[in-house]
């Protein structure tokens, strides 16, 4: 493990939020129901990834309140 956890939880947290926005946009771009709405189960999966990556952050004192 890093001696220094929060590059990589904020690298985890970059990667998620670019999969939230990515597969919308992805999704958006395909005809059938069926193959948008896998990529819209992906980008929800992406935004819990995201706000645990803030958990871990707050919990760990990485980062505040006014941050």
């Amino acid at each position: 493990m890093s001696k220094n956890p929060k590059p990589n939880i904020t690298d985890q947290f970059d990667r998620a939020s670019n999969s939230i926005v990515l597969n919308i946009a992805e999704g958006n771009g395909k005809y059938s129901k069926k193959d948008r709405c896998s990529y819209f189960d992906i980008s929800f999966g992406s935004s819990l990834e995201s706000a645990s990556c803030f958990d871990i952050l707050f919990t760990r004192k990485l980062i505040s309140n006014e941050e």
